[in-house]
């Protein structure tokens, strides 16, 4: 499912990326509510290595990897506005 996900990623889209981004974290706060806390310490393996993890590491490392692409979008968006008004 992730593969087939990330080959549609680099396809053009006909959405708006920021609509799409707007559903994708309405999602995730859904899941975030609907995440039972007692399986907070359950082991997950990722990827094909099924290297250790658990739930909380994975909900963090989405939160940590989360803030980084928000990050980015800021800075492009700041980027676009000022060689806009340069033009």
């Amino acid at each position: 499912a992730q593969l087939a996900y990330l080959k549609r990623e680099s396809q053009p889209g006909e959405k708006d990326p920021l609509t799409g981004m707007d559903e994708q974290i309405l999602l995730a706060i859904e899941q975030l509510k609907t995440t039972n806390t007692e399986t907070l310490t359950d082991f997950r393996g990722v990827g094909r290595k099924q290297l250790p993890s658990t739930v909380i590491g994975l909900l963090m490392h989405a939160a940590e990897h989360t803030m980084r692409h928000t990050g980015q979008l800021i800075v492009t968006a700041r980027w676009l506005k000022d060689a806009a008004s340069v033009s």
